[in-house]
């Protein structure tokens, strides 16, 4: 682990403490992204100015965590790192605005939000399919949820090895390879590192077969970062695992999950995460804009 990974670690709490009075994205500080990035990434690096941490990708784009509550300080470390002359990614809107519209200030990635209550029973008519067919794993008996810690890393890595595997031929890139089996083969200590990141594993009979990583990105929000699988596994064991892994999350500390959008295309008839964000995305899941007029006076998001 790099020097800018653990700086990144340090910072991580007061991050969380800070984003949401700062109205930044959901998806701002993605702490097991960013970490693992930190650690593997050729080029990557942080940087510490008042007020707030610049985490830069290469010489291809900076963003700015905050470590402060002060807006003024907050704007004043946004503007010295647009003098870098680097894009800028998931500038909070209300300083993206202000910008000239010859300053680079972009987003990364959409930003794709949920209530995690209603993940936890994912009730409704148009859930009812996945909800079922977990339930029928339910009532089968034969897949137990447990937390990930140190004895299952091994495992782990292994199961995220297989993942890929399974998926080489139509997966043009290893999109996170190194960086996905680095977070399941270390969890305990980045779970040691980034406080309140957990993890939960699906066993079949007393195999691991689906396995998800979590964390947190505000005080009122959360992401399940990454989510591996055995495609010969049962059906649905990820997305049982996803299930879990908000159940164990108390809606009310924190009533927002992010997953992210879904790196690989949609499939029809495929059983994988990206058909499973598809089905989501296309039910229950909003962009903030949409989600800040659907819950107006809500304090959180950008």
């Amino acid at each position: 682990m790099t020097v800018h990974a653990e700086t990144y670690a340090e910072a991580f709490p007061e991050i969380v403490r800070c984003l949401d009075a700062q109205d930044c994205a959901f998806f701002f500080n993605n702490g097991l992204f960013l970490l693992s990035r930190l650690s593997l990434a050729p080029g990557w690096y942080v940087e510490r100015v008042e007020g707030a941490l610049l985490v830069h990708a290469a010489t291809d784009w900076c963003t700015v965590l905050p470590l402060t509550v002060d807006r003024q300080v907050f704007r004043d470390a946004v503007e010295r790192a647009l003098r870098l002359g680097k894009p800028l990614l998931r500038v909070p809107a209300w300083i993206a605005l202000a910008q000239p519209a010859s300053i680079d200030v972009r987003h990364l990635w959409p930003d794709y939000i949920h209530r995690t209550v209603d993940m936890q029973s994912m009730e409704g008519r148009k859930l009812k399919g996945l909800r079922q067919r977990i339930a029928r794993l339910d009532r089968e008996g034969s897949c137990e949820a447990v937390a990930l810690g140190a004895e299952h890393q091994q495992e782990a890595g292994a199961l995220a090895r297989l993942w890929y595997q399974q998926r080489q031929a139509a997966l043009k890139t290893m999109y996170l390879f190194d960086e996905n089996l680095w977070l399941f083969e270390n969890w305990a200590r980045v779970c040691s590192m980034l406080p309140g990141a957990f993890g939960v594993g699906v066993l079949h009979r007393g195999r691991l077969v689906a396995a998800n990583l979590s964390c947190p990105l505000s005080e009122t929000s959360w992401a399940c970062h990454t989510e591996r699988y055995d495609s010969t596994g049962p059906l649905y064991s990820n997305q049982l695992a996803f299930r879990e892994a908000c159940r164990l999350v108390d809606p009310a500390v924190r009533p927002y999950v992010n997953d992210g959008p879904a790196e690989a295309p949609y499939r029809p008839g495929v059983d994988d995460l990206a058909a499973f964000k598809h089905r989501l995305a296309a039910f229950e899941v909003s962009s903030f804009r949409l989600l800040r007029r659907q819950f107006a006076g809500c304090s959180t998001g950008a």
